[in-house]
């Protein structure tokens, strides 16, 4: 498969409460590495968004997975 976006897919699956990488600190030690992409003002929008594609393949592909109770 192919897909062209911003850094800010690459960490998509880290918003989940359930990894410790959702952490303020890891999330700040990426953008210090990889700077946001324009439009900067946007990236947590942007990286909420790209983080639903994680959120739904975890909510089918996972058996008793229910992401509304994390």
């Amino acid at each position: 498969m192919a897909l062209y976006a911003h850094n800010e897919h690459e960490i998509g699956n880290w918003r989940a409460v359930r990894h410790t990488l959702s952490r303020k600190e890891y999330v700040e030690q990426y953008k210090r590495c990889f700077p946001p992409d324009e439009p900067v003002e946007e990236w947590d929008d942007t990286n909420l968004l790209y983080s639903l594609r994680f959120d739904l393949s975890a909510a089918v592909l996972i058996p008793g997975s229910d992401p509304r109770e994390m």
